[in-house]
């Protein structure tokens, strides 16, 4: 269940989350050197460009990003969707060490002012879905139009938790080789972010009712993204000491029931024994690897 060491590499990777922090504006204080997400996201992508690694990472735009961002690219997409809309999707430079980098970077904002602009990163109030339907849709999309059939597409925390869902439905229902042979790992990060919405908003999200249940995305009167993302093919904590804790935690309204279920079901993987810190960084770089690499040799996939 816990990764070990090993390297990954000439393989195509997808980020997908909501910081990275070359692009944070500076008033965030998102730095390489913190443990947020901006930070793991930034880093890990680093660490996986020195193994000629081939990287996308997506991110919702907010207004205010930092204006070291440069747009080298820039179109529109409609997004099909229960409310079907148009986004703009931008490719964008930032600045990153080259000395080292054997593989290829590229970084694209999902751009709506309506849905992303005055989020704030975690600041965007939980109360209207809609924004959490678009930007794994708008991912998925622009992967399938632009050819790029990632190995692995690591979703980061609730706000991807229904790209997972969205993969498995769209592949079964478009028998899109390409996506199709794409594996989707999903990290709850801090497992206490649980991304509930009123189930009354179940009709913007397009899925079939018989998945807004208990043993899929339903939780009482509400949805629970967290519990979308573990739809994924598997879930990774990233620490068995996370993954206990989140267990033991009764304070997840029952939430914790699901992840001992999914726990006993083998979909859950950790990164390391402990929580990582400056000292087993790389260690933890490594275990995320190693999961990779167990995915793909489990589904039986040739990579």
């Amino acid at each position: 269940m816990v990764g070990g060491t090993g390297h990954i590499s000439g393989k195509k990777i997808v980020h997908v989350g909501m910081e990275y922090w070359r692009s944070a504006p500076k008033k965030f204080n998102i730095t390489p050197d913190k443990h947020a997400l901006g930070g793991v996201i930034g880093n890990l992508a680093e660490h996986q460009l020195t193994y000629g690694n081939n990287l996308r990472i997506y991110l919702p735009r907010p207004h205010d990003i930092a204006a070291e961002v440069k747009t080298i690219s820039s179109e529109k997409m409609k997004i099909v969707a229960q409310e079907p809309k148009e986004v703009s999707i931008s490719r964008v430079n930032i600045d990153m060490p080259k000395e080292e980098n054997k593989g290829d970077l590229e970084i694209y904002l999902i751009e709506d002012d309506s849905l992303y602009g005055d989020f704030n990163l975690y600041g965007r109030s939980e109360n209207w879905i809609f924004p959490w339907v678009i930007f794994p849709l708008a991912v998925l999309e622009h992967l399938r139009k632009t050819e790029f059939a990632p190995n692995i597409i690591h979703c980061h925390e609730w706000q991807t938790g229904l790209l997972p869902v969205y993969h498995k439905v769209q592949s079964s229902i478009l028998g899109d080789e390409g996506l199709r042979n794409s594996r989707i790992i999903f990290t709850p990060h801090n497992y206490k972010n649980l991304g509930f919405f009123s189930s009354k908003q179940w009709p913007i999200v397009g899925l079939p009712g018989i998945m807004l249940t208990p043993d899929s995305l339903g939780h009482y009167d509400d949805i629970c993204l967290l519990k979308a993302g573990m739809h994924a093919d598997k879930t990774l904590f990233n620490s068995k000491e996370q993954l206990d804790q989140s267990i033991a935690d009764e304070e997840l309204k029952g939430i914790h029931m699901h992840i001992k279920k999914m726990l006993e079901e083998g979909k859950i993987l950790c990164a390391m024994e402990t929580k990582y810190g400056e000292e087993n960084i790389n260690q933890y770089y490594e275990g995320i690897e190693n999961a990779y690499q167990q995915l793909l040799q489990d589904l039986k996939i040739k990579d």
